[in-house]
This record gives structure tokens, sequence and C-alpha cells, in this order.
């Protein structure tokens, strides 16, 4: 592989450049992890990186193959919808002559090593070298902070002109229902108008579930994480509205597509983030796709990243995020982590040692379970992991 240049980096993943002038970039995903959007907490988790990167190829291929749209209309799984949105999906020109003929399409090639070339999951998973998602090269509009009238704003850029493809600076965010425990989406429960907004005719009850998925736009690129209305999701997504269009289109029917393929697999999808690529080629899903970008439960219990949001939920330094937030958003500052660390004096502990155990294990048994092989050996099944975690 001819790849040095980080072309971008977070807390838990970094993107590599290829020097070789090819279309191509290399995501290498971590065994460290962030929650809270706080950015990379003190503890690493084995096998995470592996593990998320397999998980991701083996979603990437399963929303390739056209046949995946075709079992996807009939998943007892979509029951629960109302039959009149389904039907509009289903007739939509995105489902009848994109993906039921074609397969979604990706910015997805290849599982690979350090020197470029391709693995087997098996292999991926006893590798002691990272692996990584071998992609289509795209660029990062980065957003530039400006202040108008004593108020930070964010400046996009638009596009390139000479058309190369970019990553949209958007989350799709989506929602089955009010996830157990989720104190984020009470806008959906209390104010009718926005609620009217994403078409349910009913107020959700917490932990209930809609009668059609809800679709939301934050930003993607901006220090801190933002919830947009559509106007302004359209704005900056250097999207022409038809293209928007598209992707919200795509994203629905992603969402059913993932909402079917867990079921199967025993877990209950709540939500989840999906992120897209631009260009000549259109659009394509892009960045990975997993446990720490969706919301899942096994048998009434969060697995992912929620499993590890659970186990900080309680602790000081989970309570203090709220205020924090609120202290940079009023001194317009852009670090509320940095006011969490010096004014209230709160930062996250290690995880305990019998936590810690539990998540070693976690994401070698999701691989195993998701992907339907023995991937990563002497792992319980998520069966048992669950129950070990219920007992502790």
């Amino acid at each position: 592989m001819q790849s040095s240049e980080i072309v971008y980096e977070g807390a838990d993943r970094r993107i590599l450049g290829n020097s070789g002038g090819e279309d191509r970039l290399y995501l290498e995903i971590s065994d460290h992890y962030s929650i809270f959007d706080w950015g990379r907490m003190p503890d690493s988790i084995a096998n995470r990186g592996r593990a998320l990167s397999i998980i991701a190829a083996h979603i990437f291929e399963h929303l390739e193959n056209p046949e995946t749209w075709q079992h996807t209309a009939l998943s007892p799984a979509l029951k629960p919808i109302r039959s009149d949105w389904l039907e509009r999906r289903w007739n939509h020109l995105v489902f009848c002559h994109l993906l039921a003929e074609h397969g979604a399409p990706t910015h997805y090639r290849a599982l690979v090593g350090p020197d470029g070339k391709p693995l087997s999951m098996k292999e991926a998973a006893a590798s002691a070298q990272p692996v990584l998602l071998d992609i289509l090269k795209s660029r990062y509009l980065v957003p530039r902070k400006v202040v108008l009238l004593e108020q930070p704003l964010f400046f996009y850029p638009p596009p390139e002109p000479d058309g190369a493809r970019f990553h949209v600076p958007l989350e799709f965010v989506f929602r089955f229902g009010i996830a157990p425990g989720d104190p984020l989406t009470g806008r959906l429960m209390t104010d009718r108008t926005y609620r009217q907004a994403h078409g349910l005719e009913r107020q959700p009850e917490a932990s209930g579930l809609f009668d059609r998925p809800v679709l939301e736009f934050y930003s993607r690129l901006e220090p801190n994480r933002r919830l947009l209305d559509l106007r302004e999701a359209l704005l900056i997504s250097g999207l022409t509205p038809g293209h928007l269009e598209e992707a919200i289109e795509l994203s629905y029917n992603i969402a059913l597509a993932l909402l079917a393929l867990f079921a199967a697999k025993g877990l209950a999808l709540w939500e989840g983030k999906l992120e897209y690529v631009a260009g000549p080629d259109g659009l394509r899903l892009a960045d990975s796709i997993g446990p720490d970008c969706l919301r899942l439960f096994y048998e009434g219990t969060e697995v992912g990243d929620g499993f590890l949001r659970n186990a900080y939920a309680g602790t000081t330094w989970a309570g203090t995020l709220a205020k924090a937030r609120e202290r940079a958003a009023r001194a317009a500052a852009s670090s509320w982590q940095q006011f969490c660390r010096d004014d209230l004096k709160a930062a996250p502990e290690p995880l305990a040692s019998g936590l810690k155990a539990q998540a070693d294990l976690m994401y070698g048994v999701l691989a195993n379970h998701i992907v339907g092989r023995e991937l990563f050996a002497d792992h319980p099944s998520l069966a048992e992991f669950v129950a070990s975690t219920r007992g502790s």
C-alpha cells in the first residue's frame, strides 16, 4: 500500500490517503471509542477495530446485493410499519430502478491489510495487523468558523467545480421509535408540530415504535453535532434538491433493509446513522456501518456502543455533560468538553475491570453473530454474552 497521508482523523478512526494516485482511500477503525460525543475515552476495547471493519464489510456487501431488496420488501419485520408509507417506497424510482435492479451503491471496495492486499473475514479476524476498509476516494468539505453580528457560525464551502466526489457533511439519522432509556427524542413526544412535520399520525410512547420511521439531519463536521431542519440540511449539504431527495429515499430504504437484516438475527434495531458521498457516479453509502452507529438490542439488552454508554450513564462525569454543553453555548465556545474538564472538574474514568472484560468480548461476539460464522474463536454466543452481563 502506498499510503501515508492522514486525510481525516477522529476519536476512533482515521482515513488514509493513497500516494499512488488511485481512486481509493483506506478507513482504519481503531480499538479506541467515543461516547456522548466526548472524543477518545480512556480505554481501548479488544478486537473492536477488526470486528467493526468485518461487520461493516458484511453489511455493505449485503446492501449491494439486489436480492437483498427483493427479500426486504417481503420481510415480516416490516409489518408494524404503515402499508401506505411502504407502498410509496416500493413504487419510488430509487427502489424500482436502483436498489431492486442493482443494489445499493456504496463506497466500499474490500477488506484489506496494511499492504493493501484483500483479506477474507476469517483472515481479518485473525490478523495481528490493522484491518482496513478499502473505499472510494472523496474529499471532505470542512466548514470554516466565522463570527457575524457577534454570533459564531459555520461557513460551508461549495463542492469543487471539477465535480470530484465529496463527503456529504450530514448525518442522516433514522429512528423506528423512541428507544428504551433514550432522553433525546422527547421533542417527538411533546412537540405536535414537529411530530406532524415528520409524518407521525399519532403521539408515540416512551420505548414505543412509530408507525413509520422518522428521519432527522445532523451536522457532520462541526465541533459540536447539531440537529438541523430540512432547509439548513439542504443549504450545507452541497447537494441539489433532487439529490437530497434521493439521499432521503435511500436512507428510508437502507433503514428498512437493516431492520429486516437484524430482525433475522434476533436483534431489534431502533435507530441508526447513515452518511453519503456524492460525485459524478451519484450518491453512495459511506463511512462504516455497524453496532457503533446503530442502536441494537438483543432480548432487551443494548449492545454495541450503547452498552458502553449505559456503563457510564450513572457516573458523575455523565451527569455533568448537559451542564457543560449549556455553559459552552452561553459562552459561544466551541469546546464544551473543555468546560467539563476545567470548570466542572469532570472527566471519564476507565471502565471498571468487570465491565472492561465484558467489553473486550462484545465486538467479537457481535461479529460472529451478525456474520453468522465463528470468526473470533473462544467467544461466547450472543445469548450467553447478554446473560453474563445481566448477572454482573
